[in-house]
């Protein structure tokens, strides 16, 4: 997680929608943050995730709320 965002006191719930292409990568469709830094890190992180093993609803757009909160 960037810096800036461990010091600030984040809590927050982001909404994520994306949609796995048949190579096993996910493209990132649109992400529901007040947060610019926080929009560019989910932009980031959801590139280096591998879904290969997903093999059934390929192209099929996928929703996902995640909640952060720095403790």
């Amino acid at each position: 997680m960037p810096t800036e965002l461990k010091n600030s006191k984040l809590n927050e719930r982001v909404y994520v929608q994306f949609k796995i292409a048949e190579n096993g990568k996910a493209t990132v469709m649109h992400v529901e943050t007040v947060s610019p830094e926080l929009k560019k890190y989910i932009f980031n992180q959801f590139a280096k995730m591998n879904f290969n093993t997903v093999s059934e609803n390929l192209e099929a757009i996928y929703f996902v709320d995640i909640n952060f909160k720095v403790l």
